[in-house]
C-alpha cells in the first residue's frame, strides 16, 4: 500500500475513534500534547507515513489513547513504523 493511502486510512481511523470517544480536536490535542491543526492534518491524511520525527510520538500517543484492544494497537503501530 502506498504511503498516501496509508495516511488517509490512518487519518479516517483516528477521526472515527475520536468521534466514538466523543472528543473534540481541541480536547484530543490537549490530551496528547499536540495542536488542533496538526490533528486536523493527520485526520485529513496530510501527514505522510511512515511517521518519523515529531509526528511519531504524536501517533503513538493517539494509538495508545484511542485504541482499547491490544491487537488493534499493535496493528496500527506496525502501520506507522
Amino acid at each position: 500500500m502506498r504511503s498516501g493511502h496509508q495516511a488517509r486510512d490512518l487519518g479516517l481511523f483516528v477521526a472515527n475513534l475520536r468521534a466514538q470517544a466523543g472528543l473534540s480536536l481541541t480536547t484530543l490535542a490537549s490530551l496528547v500534547g499536540s495542536s488542533k491543526s496538526t490533528l486536523s492534518r493527520l485526520e485529513q491524511g496530510q501527514i505522510p507515513l511512515p511517521a518519523r520525527g515529531k509526528n511519531r510520538p504524536l501517533l503513538v500517543a493517539l494509538v495508545h489513547l484511542l485504541c482499547s484492544a491490544a491487537s488493534e494497537r499493535d496493528c496500527i503501530l506496525c502501520t506507522i513504523s
